[in-house]
């Protein structure tokens, strides 16, 4: 497993958004038709950077910035609801808003026996950021030394000689004092499943509002229950009590030792009927039809102009 820094992540994603964008940009004015339908992800690329397009652009509301246009698909409901919320006061009329739950091909990830998962083991998958609760993480472990509490994602900076880990908004962390604490770093593909299907529970003790969790949804796909808090996307792509538990400041402690009461066999089967491309497929193509209709109905031509 290889060990890598958020700033190296941050670069690489800058790079590879703008080589996309100046991949895609010429192959869309080639080949656009007046009303075709774009996918198209807010947090990668403004809307005014598609050059003599007028298309209808469907904003996949990945997270992160509060932009709104018409035609807005959201991850969650909770999310949409909580980013419609702040435009309240402004009297904004917002139109054809929808959400629609992610789906996740299940042939990519693994679910194995559970006789086989690694007792009283708790996973960690996400940036190492005080906001998204990695402080919080290494304290559970500490008040739970005889279990074990993995770490794998990227980081500003590690020591492997003093173990010191660097937490990009938050103080560092010395896991030398945690021995039950492994820190993997950045993880590829497959190590990424390994440790998904291994893992006795996800663990992600947010501290902001998550708009959805994919590692929470890849979590489950693996047959793997999940830990997270009562708030935010996960209301509506957990079951508490089902798939995992939805938790209070004062409940983490007590479902973790609770957390053998999921079956995970159960969260396997809730992710793949939950999560499924025929099912994501089906609706965004619902939404489409209304956009279409409410264009129609409108009798004018939509002007991103």
């Amino acid at each position: 497993m290889t060990i890598g820094h958020d700033r190296d992540y941050g670069k690489l994603r800058s790079q590879c958004t703008e080589d996309f964008f100046n991949l895609l940009n010429p192959v869309l004015c080639k080949n656009y038709k007046e009303g075709d339908i774009v996918i198209h992800v807010c947090d990668e690329f403004s809307v005014d950077r598609y050059i003599n397009t007028r298309m209808i652009h469907i904003y996949a509301c990945h997270g992160g910035g509060f932009c709104v246009f018409p035609y807005i698909v959201y991850e969650t409901k909770p999310w949409m609801e909580f980013h419609l919320q702040q435009y309240d006061q402004h009297d904004t009329e917002i139109v054809g808003v929808t959400s629609i739950l992610p789906w996740i091909d299940p042939k990519e990830f693994v679910c194995i026996d559970p006789k086989k998962k690694i007792r009283d083991t708790f996973l960690y998958m996400a940036r190492c950021l005080q906001v998204k609760g990695i402080n919080f993480f290494v304290d559970l472990a500490k008040f739970h030394p005889n279990k074990i509490f993995w770490i794998a994602g990227g980081c500003s900076s590690y020591d492997e000689k003093t173990k010191i880990l660097g937490v990009g908004d938050g103080p560092d962390i010395d896991l030398s004092k945690h021995p039950n604490v492994k820190y993997f770093g950045l993880v590829d593909l497959e190590n990424r499943r390994r440790l998904l299907s291994f893992a006795t529970a996800l663990i992600q003790p947010s501290f902001y509002f998550e708009p959805c969790g994919w590692n929470v949804l890849e979590a489950l796909m693996s047959g793997t229950p999940v830990l997270v808090p009562d708030f935010g996307g996960f209301t509506q792509t957990v079951i508490h009590g089902k798939v995992g538990f939805l938790c209070g400041p004062d409940d983490w402690g007590r479902f973790i030792n609770q957390i053998g009461e999921i079956n995970p066999r159960e969260c396997r089967e809730y992710a793949v009927d939950k999560f499924s491309e025929d099912r994501a497929y089906s609706e965004f193509i619902e939404f489409f039809d209304y956009i279409m209709d409410l264009n129609c109905h409108n009798n004018s031509k939509l002007n991103f102009d």
